[in-house]
This record gives structure tokens, sequence and C-alpha cells, in this order.
């Protein structure tokens, strides 16, 4: 009955595995391919414009590029602010609830009465507080861990869905500090957040080692309740 439920579990995190690896990849695949869309409608209009004003005399050039700008400005800054804001925030609402299965996964292999909402907080810091704490796994939480970089990205995550990129004053210097680590965001004149193209994927990457670590613990504590 034991070796049963052993099997049961190890299929279970398996189609874990699967689903999350499929969620990633379709996030990935989904801004890369508006990533060369933009980029496309940016050639595309650019060409055009240049085609128009190339035999424009000087005023008549500079009046017809005005017309232009906001479309331009539009495509090469805020369509792809727009897009990775809503891409990240999807990835790590993905990132949050796996960790929240995991959470209960491992309450039952480690047999603990509490479970992970009877904590305080939520996201990746309530999820790894039980995880190290209740659980009583080993997963760092060092300034160069997944752990922090993951806490600040759900800083990050909050700014955007809550104050359109522009962090509260409570963890505006946090986030300050935290861009000379990661440099895959800018910082606007007016402290909204304006990420890069590759900060998607750092977001992914870090949630992939860190869902990682944390199935790695849980096969270990599975091992040690056979003996």
């Amino acid at each position: 009955m034991k070796n049963n439920s052993l099997s049961k579990n190890a299929v279970r995190r398996h189609a874990f595995k699967s689903l999350f690896l499929h969620q990633v990849r379709d996030i990935e695949a989904l801004g890369e391919l508006v990533e060369r869309l933009l980029k496309k409608e940016v050639q595309s209009l650019s060409e055009m414009v240049n085609e128009k004003t190339s035999c424009l005399p000087f005023p008549e050039r500079d009046e017809l590029l005005g017309w232009y700008d906001g479309d331009l400005d539009q495509l090469t800054h805020e369509f792809p602010r727009l897009q990775r804001y809503a891409l990240f925030a999807t990835a790590m609402g993905m990132i949050e609830s796996h960790l929240q299965f995991l959470c209960k996964h491992a309450q039952q292999i480690c047999g603990i009465q509490i479970a992970v909402n009877d904590l305080n907080g939520k996201g990746v810091v309530r999820a790894i507080t039980y995880l190290t704490k209740v659980c009583r796994f080993r997963i760092s939480t060092g300034q160069r861990s997944e752990v922090n970089h993951l806490t600040m990205l759900q800083k990050i995550r909050n700014a955007i869905v809550h104050n359109e990129g522009t962090p509260p004053d409570c963890d505006l210097e946090a986030i300050r500090q935290y861009r000379t680590r990661c440099p895959h965001f800018d910082l606007s004149t007016r402290n909204q957040i304006r990420p890069k193209e590759s900060f998607l994927g750092i977001a992914i990457h870090l949630g992939q080692l860190l869902v990682t670590t944390i199935i790695a613990e849980i096969e270990k504590a599975e091992r040690r309740a056979q003996h």
C-alpha cells in the first residue's frame, strides 16, 4: 500500500512538471511572437514614412514626420511595455499558483497539519515561508537565490497590477537597488517600471529553478518517510 502511494505521488509530480513546462513554453512563445510582430510593425511604418518624406522639402517633411511620431512611440515604447506587463503578470500568477500546489503536496508528503493557507501573507513569500519554516526544507534564501529574486519580482508584479507599474514608496528604494542586480528593466523619470525584452524570460527561468529545487526537497522528504 505504501509503495502504491509513493507511485501515485510520483505520477502526480510528473503530471505537474509536464503541465508547468507546457504553460511556461506557451507564455514564452507568445512573448516572442508579439515581440517579433511589434518589431515588424516598427520596420514597416519606418519604411513607409521614409518613402513618403524622402522627396519632400524641409518644412513639409517635418510636418509629416510629426504626424507619425505618436504611432512610432506606441510601437516602440507603449505597446511593448503593455504586452510585457501582461505576460509578466501572467507568468508570476502561474508561478505562484504552482508554488501553492507544491506546498499542498509537501504538506501531504510530510504529514503536517498546518496548511500553507494558515500562514499570513501571500504569493512567493508565503509559499517559501511555509516550505522552509513548516516543512523544514533546505531552500536558499540569500541575496543571490531564486527566492530573493522572485520576492523582488513579486514587488514589481504588484506595482504593475495595482499601480500601472509605479512602485509604492515603501518598495521604490528596494526596486531601485534590485535593478543593479537585475538589469532587465528600467525605471522612467517618473519611476514607472519599464521591462526590457529579456525580462519575461528571466522571471520564468527563476521560477523554473525554484520549482526544480522544491520538487527535489519533496522527493528527499518522501524517501525519508520510507525509513
